[in-house]
């Protein structure tokens, strides 16, 4: 087979060539272009040592990007490309990296310490496609395998394990019987590895074409040692009829009903977590050692979301729960608050009507609010078939009702309103949180009548109500 190698990977081995040396393109580039797709990187794999390589290259910018393994970053047309030296791996006393490296004149042996056969591919035009481990044919039967033995290639590097998610993912593969078998005997490993690495293989999971395939999470073991929390959710029976599913079946259908959004996929993912801990039903108005309030600092849950009132429902406890997990796995603040938002409040009821949704956008603000309804539409599909679509219906109503909100050019919260704060102290009004009660207040006004929402209109409104008398603004305050 004949594959198209882009103009500067054949420079590159061309070159190699021209001195003596092999170079073949490697890993996942030639599984990408033997399933017609397109590869982001193109690495390439050398006999030639890392400091010959420096050589050969030294009349373009090259970057030593990991000498101690062999790698080199060649940089050609503003594109990199890895050349990497053939290499066999030393032992993996931490199941993460090798403890020593040493370099081979061999692309077998370089192979042979890759994960799957899928990825264990090189190829150049002399000699074709190099496929010692039958990558071609998992590739056709639509497997990922591990090269050799899969016991040996998750204790090297345990992330291997939800890397063969990863890739099922990604690509709508299963996982061989003996890697299936491989993950569940080793995934205790997952331990050592870093939560950063960790997190950022559950975001290409849920990024994927078929992020569904979280379940396999579950179903491996691998979940317990991602998110422990998530334990209790797998084959909980829920107490109403509205849901014809388990819990985890719920959750898992939920992801693949909202779109490809980091944000919306974790909230996706985490909106029911809460629910094992209320017995399946919300316990209205009952405190739960999870329900975090104002005086709780070390969550900020809070401090982030002031004005979301919700009773101590399976929403409010998710919250918690989902705040605790995103910081475990060491996410970025904004990414916690929005999904946090979205779990508390992914529940609740929203009034169709121009007011209740010009609060919500002052709580939530624009973005998260229209995830808020997409999540509440998944939430909805996900449930029983012959109930959900009511729901939906109800949801689309008030998309459709805020879309013409926000093309009416209308004020829809404080920052919209004719005056504001600076105004208010002018006037003669004490700076302080008096200033953003009273704006609040007018904000209800115009949301009800939008004709007053000029700035000579609120002025006399604001003189009227906080100065009845006509007295001296500032006498008033003093």
């Amino acid at each position: 087979m004949i594959i198209n190698l882009p103009e500067e990977v054949g420079y590159i081995i061309e070159r190699l060539n021209k001195h003596g040396y092999e170079g073949f393109a490697v890993g996942g580039c030639v599984r990408d272009r033997l399933l017609g797709r397109e590869p982001e990187d193109w690495d390439i794999a050398t006999n030639a040592l890392p400091q010959k390589v420096l050589e050969l290259f030294s009349d373009v910018k090259t970057i030593p990007t990991g000498l101690r393994h062999g790698t080199i970053t060649v940089v050609l047309k503003e594109k990199n490309f890895e050349i990497t030296t053939y290499r066999v791996d030393g032992e993996y006393s931490d199941s993460r990296r090798p403890d020593k490296v040493s370099f081979s004149d061999s692309i077998e042996e370089d192979l042979k310490r890759r994960d799957f056969t899928i990825n264990a591919m090189a190829y150049n035009n002399h000699r074709g496609v190099v496929d010692p481990y039958g990558g071609q044919l998992d590739l056709k039967e639509k497997v990922i395998r591990c090269v050799g033995n899969a016991d040996e290639r998750f204790s090297e590097d345990a992330l291997r394990m939800m890397r063969a998610v990863r890739f099922s993912a990604q690509l709508g593969f299963e996982l061989s019987d003996d890697t299936r078998q491989a993950v569940i005997k080793n995934m205790a490993l997952l331990q050592k590895v870093s939560r950063e690495r960790v997190a950022s293989e559950l975001v290409k999971i849920l990024i994927s074409d078929f992020p569904g395939k979280v379940r396999e999470l579950a179903e491996l073991g691998l979940m317990n040692h991602i998110m422990p929390e998530f334990k209790k959710c797998i084959g909980f029976k829920q107490q109403y009829p509205g849901c014809a599913f388990t819990l985890d079946e719920h959750t898992y259908r939920t992801i693949e009903n909202v779109e490809r959004d980091i944000v919306l996929r974790l909230a996706a993912l985490l909106h029911d977590i809460g629910i094992p801990e209320t017995g399946g039903e919300d316990r209205q108005g009952m405190p739960h050692p999870l329900f975090f309030d104002a005086h709780t600092p070390s969550t900020g849950l809070r401090a982030d979301h002031k004005g979301i009132s919700q009773p101590s429902g399976h929403g409010e406890i998710s919250a918690g729960l989902s705040y605790k997990i995103l910081k475990d796995l060491r996410f970025d603040n904004n990414t916690i608050n929005s999904v946090v938002k979205l779990v508390e409040n992914h529940d609740a009821a929203i009034e169709n009507s121009r007011k209740s949704i010009c609060k919500w956008l002052e709580k939530m603000g624009n973005r998260d609010f229209e995830r808020l309804l997409k999540l509440k539409k998944a939430g909805a599909m996900a449930q029983n078939p012959d109930n959900y679509k009511k729901n939906c219906e109800e949801i689309e109503k008030v998309r459709i009702a805020y879309e013409e909100l926000v093309h009416s050019k209308q004020c829809l919260g404080i920052s919209d309103l004719a005056i504001n704060g600076d105004d208010l102290i002018s006037l003669g009004l004490m700076e302080g949180k008096d200033i953003g009660n009273i704006l609040k207040g007018i904000l209800d006004l115009v949301l009800e009548n939008p004709e007053l929402n000029t700035r000579d209109t609120l002025i006399s409104i604001v003189r009227s109500k906080y100065f009845p008398r006509g007295e001296n603004a500032q006498n008033r305050n003093s």
